[in-house]
Order: structure tokens, then C-alpha cells, then sequence
């Protein structure tokens, strides 16, 4: 370093007042007194007599001792620092806790002190002013001043603006940091917001009402600022009032960019529109994200939303409300969410042939950049209309959609088991079905109605001619599919039918009837019924048979058959000949529409025989035989029952022992009695046949 030989003086009264106002220090040439005055208030407390000392850089020193003494150890002597003719300088005043003044005129001293007047250090970019009264170290070596170090120094700070920004007015203590003549300030702390600090870009206006930024400045160029502020966002989004957003943001400030983050509070309700959505958010937190002063993106995180989409065929838009937990908005892309909403109000989607109502519960919502995509049905209570042909419906329904989606320019599609809400009657002739409780599976795709597969407690009823009809109960199982009904179950016989013909009649009083209706068109029934026929055959009693007869139904015939046992005594009389065909017998018996054939085979019968003077019982075995309609013929062969007494004469009796009867019968009349094998005996009055 070049040398440099300070030029001392010894000032006393007059002659030192008139050298610190030759060297500009204000606080000395204002003051009209003693030097010993001078001192304290320039210095704090120097001695009175002092030494002035210039230094490099043109800045002045004054220490509180005579010229005589300077050379040597310095500790412990007053100093005061002021600018003079040189570089911006901090007017300090302190005691130096370490220093020498070397034979050869060159100063080193470490002190502190206090700053005795505001100093302002500036640039473009930032000012900063360090309040009076905060406390410095000095460093000079080599009679130059180098740098003082703040600690604890009360300081503003405003940072200049940028396009559509500040300033950023900043207060607190700095506690650490230097200042450097012809470099300037440098110092890195945490400060507090003075004033609101506003910054507006296009997308957005933050305005930052307090809290803490931690500043750096370099050489009195500001370099950053992180920031950790409460305050208020607007989002200047299209077509709506803004989102308007308040809370604590964490970001930093530099290169005239702002980067943040925060989650915030929504301050005042959101209105989202779009074609054919609308979104309102009531309230919530919201987290925002702010790059190079560009709005990235608003994040939701627990907003409260009212959500309408316009749906085609439908009375109204399909209203949601709920809390949105994951969802974002983004000014290149809109608005995008998935979440599970509550459905506000019901919604009518009709689109022929149905109906439906959606009454309440939870949807799961699709929306990607401002378009929706799909509702997803969780649990949504539907009332469900299908318009029905062939004189029936509408069927009904009501029950839970746990299942299914809507998505525009689809419609609904769903595939769910609901339950009938009315009775659905569907009716063609022969078929009427009344359908009173249990559930449907319905199938709809695209808003067309697939089908409806039935599983029902109800009646059907079953017109048949010359009957009083089927009505049966139960289970109704089948399909309801492009307006067109099928059947296919096994009912109960809830009523006594009756089949009545010229030549029977036919009471089913209980047994199981299937149905088969195909594409609405009745098809046949399955009859498996319990009951009696009575047969009517002239000169008889009547054919009375009962039990099981199955068969079908089927274009318009009725073909049954089945082993029916003969309920009472059927008596065919004939001239001087009664035939009794005895009960508890099987029957094979074949009813085909209006005609009804029983074998008579096997059964046993018994004949009696008006002989004049005695009648004859017989017993045996029809070995052919069948009764069709109102006619009947049969062939057999018996054996006298009891010896039959013909004549009397005297104490004498003439009595059939035994015989044997071949029988021909008809309806016409008897074809054929043949008695052969007659045995005879005469016998006492008083003795007994052998």
C-alpha cells in the first residue's frame, strides 16, 4: 500500500471548532463551545484534547488523544468516524477495543460503536436506511477505513419494483452484514413487511399484508428476498369473478420474478362456467403455485363445491354438492377433479322407453381440463320407468343404483337389481300377469333400454275356453326385453279350475302350473294339477275319478293325463243286470280337448243278476274295457260271490253252488251274458250246504 502520512494537529478551543467544520462534520461546526464540549457530542466522551486523523479513502477519525501521544497502543481511546471529503461513510462513534498508531503514521483499529445519524446505502435495485443509534465495529487498517459490521442495527429497506410490483418495504434489526466503502452494503436477515406489498402479473395480483422476508443484499445489490407473508391472491381467470384466495404464502422474490406457494382460504364464493358445466366453490382451502410470477396452478384440497352439468334429455342439469379433496385448476388446461359428490336435488333423465329419477346419493365426478367426462353412480336411490306395450305397465321400479355412469353424448348406462315399486300387470291374450313385489334386473346402455329380467311374487291369470280360467300365484320369472315380454316359471294353482266339457267335467283344486310366454306370444303351459273328473255316461251313476292328471296347454287344446283312482262306485244298469265297478282303483285316463278316454282294464267289478226268483251277485275282473266320453265298453269274466237259492219245494231248496259269468257291456246296452260252469245241489230245509 502507498505510503501515506496523515496530517496531525493538536486542537484546542477555537482552533478544533474550526477544523471539524473545515472537515464538513455538521455536529461540530454548529456548536459554539469549549472543546470539551465538542468532544461528548461528537464522540460520546473523548478526551479534550484530540487528535484528527485523515485516512485514505478522505474519511476522517478523531481519537481522544493529544498529538504527543498517539504513537503506540490505542485500546480504550474514544474515536469518532466521520465521511469528510471521501467515500459514503457511517458517522460512528465508539471506544476502540484494539489499535496502534505506528511511529511511521499508519493507523489500525478494531472499535465499536454507535451509529450517530441515519445512513442511507443504495442502488437500483434497493435503499436502505440504518437507523441512528445502532450498534457497528469499525475496521481500519493501514489508515484506511474497511468495512463496518452491523450488530444490531435498526434498518428499513425498500426493494425497487419491478413490472407490476412494490415496492417491497421492509423493517427490522440487522444483526450481522457490512458495509464496504466503494463496495457498499451486504448483509443476508430476516425482516418484517412495513407495508402491503403488492405484485400484479396478468394471471393474478398478490397483495402481502405482514410477515416475515429474509432479505440478501451484496455490494447495495438486492439479491432475493424469501418470503413468508400473509396476504390475499386474486386469480384473474376468464369468464368469472376470480378466485379470490387469502392466507400465508412461502415463495421468493428475485430477478424481478416471484415463485410461491401457499395454501389458502377461499375468501368469497368461485363461479366456474364452461360450456356445459358450472362450478361454485363455496369455501376451503386452496394451494397455489406461482413460478417466475406465472400462475401455474390452484390446487383444491378440501372445498366445498356446487357442481351442475347440462345433461341432453333430461329436465335439468344433474346438480352435485360435496367437498372436493383432489382436483386442480390451470389456466392452459381449466378446470380438471375426480371426486365423490353428493347428489342436491333429484334428476330426471327421460329418453323413451324410459324414465328415471335419480333422487339422492353419491356420484363419483370426472372432470379433465374444464370438460366433463363421466358421473359414476355409488349408491344413488333411482326410481326407474319403462313404458310397456301389449297393454301393460309402465313397470315401476325403485331401489338403489350402487353401479353405472352417464356420460354425455351417451346417456346412462347401468346394469342394477331394483325393486317393483306398483304392481305391473301386463296382459295378451291368454296371458294376463299381475307383478305386486320383489325385484328386476334392468340393463341400460347408452341410454337404450336393453332389458328387464323378472323375478316377481304376483298372479297370472290363464284364459282358457270352456274353463273357468288358471289362476296361479307365485313367482314369476322371465324377461321384459324391446317391448316384448317373455315367461318362463312354475306357479301354484291359487283358485279350483274347471274344465267343462259335454261328456266330463274336470276340477283341479290345487298343483303346479308352468307358463312359457316367448317375445309376448303364449306359448304352453305346463299342467301337473290335483283334482276329480266326473264322467257323465248314460244309464250310469257317473264315473267319478280323482287325483294327479299332467300335461299342456297349447294352441288352444288341452292334453292331460295321469292314473286317477275312482272316488265312489260306478253302477252301469241294464235291464235285470246291475254292474258295479268298485273304488280304489287306477285308472289310466287321457283328456284331449273336448274328449276323455279311461282304461278300465283290470279293474275289479261286481255284477248282480235278476234270476226271478232270486238274484245272483257275481265278482271278477274287467279284462277289457275303456270308457270315451260319453260311451263306454268292457269285457270280463266272473265268479258267482255267494250260492244263490233258486227254488223251494217243500223242505227241499234248489241252490246255485257255483257259476260263472262272461260279461260284455256296452253303452248301448248288454251285448253278452254267458253263465256256464253252474253248479247246483238240493238240500234240506234244516241242513246246510256242503
Amino acid at each position: 500500500m502507498k505510503s501515506f502520512r496523515p496530517v496531525i494537529e493538536k486542537l484546542e478551543g477555537r482552533q478544533m471548532l474550526d477544523a471539524a467544520a473545515s472537515i464538513e462534520w455538521q455536529a461540530l461546526a454548529q456548536v459554539e463551545t469549549p472543546i470539551d464540549a465538542v468532544a461528548v457530542v461528537a464522540a460520546g466522551a473523548l478526551d479534550t484534547v484530540q487528535t484528527a486523523v485523515q485516512l485514505v479513502g478522505g474519511q476522517t477519525i478523531l481519537l481522544g488523544v493529544a498529538p504527543e501521544d498517539l504513537v503506540g497502543d490505542l485500546s480504550g481511546v474514544n474515536f469518532a468516524l466521520h465521511q469528510g471529503a471521501g467515500l459514503p461513510t457511517p458517522e460512528i462513534a465508539g471506544v476502540i477495543s484494539q489499535g496502534t498508531y505506528t511511529p511511521d503514521g499508519v493507523l489500525f483499529i478494531e472499535g465499536v460503536g454507535q451509529l450517530q445519524t441515519e445512513f442511507v446505502a443504495s442502488s437500483q435495485s434497493q435503499t436502505t436506511r440504518l437507523k441512528s443509534g445502532g450498534s457497528l465495529s469499525v475496521n481500519v487498517e493501514q489508515s484506511e477505513f474497511r468495512q463496518a459490521t452491523f450488530a444490531g442495527v435498526e434498518v428499513d429497506v425498500d426493494v425497487a419494483a419491478a413490472d407490476g410490483a412494490g415496492p417491497l418495504k421492509l423493517r427490522g434489526m440487522l444483526n450481522e452484514g457490512t458495509y464496504v466503502p466503494g463496495s457498499g452494503i451486504t448483509f443476508s436477515a430476516p425482516l418484517e413487511l412495513r407495508e402491503t406489498f403488492e405484485y400484479t402479473r396478468d394471471s393474478f395480483v398478490a397483495r402481502m399484508q405482514s410477515g416475515h422476508v429474509g432479505v440478501k443484499v451484496e455490494q447495495s445489490e438486492f439479491n432475493y428476498a424469501d418470503l413468508h407473508l400473509e396476504g390475499e391472491v386474486d386469480v384473474n381467470i376468464p369468464n368469472t369473478n376470480g378466485l379470490k384466495l387469502g392466507g400465508t404464502l412461502s415463495g421468493k422474490y428475485e430477478n424481478d420474478l416471484i415463485d410461491f406457494v401457499g395454501t389458502l382460504s377461499l375468501l368469497e364464493p368461485f363461479e366456474y362456467t364452461k360450456e356445459s358445466i358450472a362450478a361454485r366453490l363455496q369455501s376451503g382451502q386452496v394451494g397455489v403455485n406461482v413460478e417466475q410470477s406465472e400462475f401455474e396452478e390452484a390446487a383444491f384440497a378440501g372445498v366445498e363445491i356446487e357442481f351442475d352439468v347440462a345433461a341432453a334429455d333430461a329436465a335439468g342439469p344433474l346438480k352435485f354438492k360435496g367437498t372436493l379433496t383432489n382436483g386442480t385448476y390451470k389456466p392452459s388446461e381449466g378446470i380438471t377433479f375426480s371426486s365423490s359428490l353428493d347428489l342436491q336435488e333429484p334428476f330426471v333423465y327421460e329418453k323413451s322407453p324410459v324414465k328415471a329419477t335419480m333422487k339422492s346419493g353419491q356420484v363419483g365426478v370426472n372432470v379433465e381440463q374444464s370438460e366433463f367426462k363421466v358421473a359414476a353412480f355409488a349408491g344413488v336411490e333411482i326410481e326407474f320407468d319403462v313404458a310397456a306395450a301389449d297393454g301393460a305397465g309402465p313397470l315401476k321400479l325403485r331401489g338403489m343404483l350402487n353401479e353405472g355412469t352417464y356420460v354425455p353424448g351417451s346417456g346412462i348406462t347401468f346394469s342394477s337389481s331394483l325393486d317393483l315399486q306398483e304392481p305391473f300387470v301386463y296382459e295378451k291374450s291368454p296371458v294376463k300377469a299381475t307383478m305386486k313385489s320383489g325385484q328386476v334386473g334392468v340393463e341400460v346402455e347408452q341410454s337404450e333400454f336393453k332389458s328387464a329380467t323378472l323375478n316377481l311374487e304376483g298372479e297370472v291369470d290363464l284364459s282358457i275356453p270352456n274353463t273357468n280360467g288358471l289362476k296361479l300365484g307365485g313367482t314369476i320369472s322371465g324377461k321384459y326385453d324391446n317391448g316384448l315380454i317373455d315367461l318362463d316359471c312354475t306357479l301354484s294353482l291359487v283358485k279350483p279350475f274347471e274344465y267343462t266339457r259335454d261328456s266330463f267335467v274336470a276340477r283341479m283344486q290345487s298343483g303346479q302350473v308352468g307358463v312359457k310366454v316367448e317375445k309376448s306370444e303364449f306359448k304352453y303351459a305346463d299342467l301337473h294339477l290335483e283334482g276329480e273328473v266326473d264322467v257323465n255316461v248314460p244309464n250310469t251313476n257317473g264315473l267319478n275319478l280323482g287325483g294327479t292328471l299332467s300335461g299342456k296347454y297349447e294352441n288352444g287344446l288341452i292334453d292331460l293325463g295321469g292314473t286317477l283312482d275312482l272316488r265312489s262306485t260306478w253302477s252301469i244298469f241294464g235291464s235285470r243286470i246291475v254292474t258295479s265297478v268298485l273304488p280304489g282303483q287306477p285308472f289310466a285316463t287321457r283328456i284331449v280337448d273336448s274328449s276323455i278316454e279311461v282304461n278300465l282294464q283290470g279293474a275289479r267289478f261286481s255284477t248282480r243278476i235278476d234270476l226271478g226268483p232270486a238274484t245272483a251277485d257275481f265278482g271278477g275282473v274287467i279284462e277289457e274295457g275303456a270308457v270315451r266320453n260319453h260311451r263306454f265298453y268292457f269285457r270280463g269274466s266272473a265268479a258267482l260271490a255267494t250260492p244263490v237259492v233258486l227254488l223251494t219245494v217243500g223242505r227241499r231248496r234248489l241252490v246255485l253252488m257255483d257259476a260263472k259269468l262272461d260279461l260284455v257291456l256296452a253303452s248301448n246296452g248288454v251285448r253278452r251274458i254267458w253263465l256256464h260252469d253252474l253248479h247246483f245241489r238240493w238240500v234240506l230245509w234244516d241242513n246246510a250246504p256242503n
